[in-house]
């Protein structure tokens, strides 16, 4: 098994896997990620303020298999909140998915399932 950092690490590696978002990201914590632990700890582990099982619409929740900023089980756990709704996990994808943002889009603006292309 792959730890998480290696994990990273080989997602990193990849060419063209640094973006200016990526590298902004990285320069945020480049003196330590204490504040954005922080703040992600604070957004995770308390109430929203709203009951999930009340969302209505039809909800496509898109997760990158190797994102180590929100791992696909958040989705797992949202999904079984909201109690409906489609989760695709893409392999290989990190947190920034610009290759499948077009077929996102398409589809929110569509009336037809999710796009073959982001599995």
């Amino acid at each position: 098994m792959t730890s998480t950092a290696t994990h990273a690490e080989n997602v990193l590696a990849r060419p063209g896997a640094l973006t200016e978002l990526d590298i902004g990201a990285q320069e945020a914590v480049r003196n330590g990620v204490e504040g954005w632990l922080n703040d992600d700890l604070a957004f995770c582990h308390r109430p929203w303020g709203c009951d999930l099982s009340q969302v209505t619409a039809d909800t496509l929740m898109v997760f990158g298999e190797a994102d180590v900023l929100v791992p696909h089980a958040h989705g797992d756990a949202y999904l079984r909140a909201i109690g409906h709704g489609q989760l695709v996990k893409i392999p290989d994808a990190g947190h920034w998915m610009d290759d499948v943002e077009p077929a996102i889009l398409e589809w929110l603006v569509s009336d037809t399932a999710a796009p073959a292309e982001l599995y």
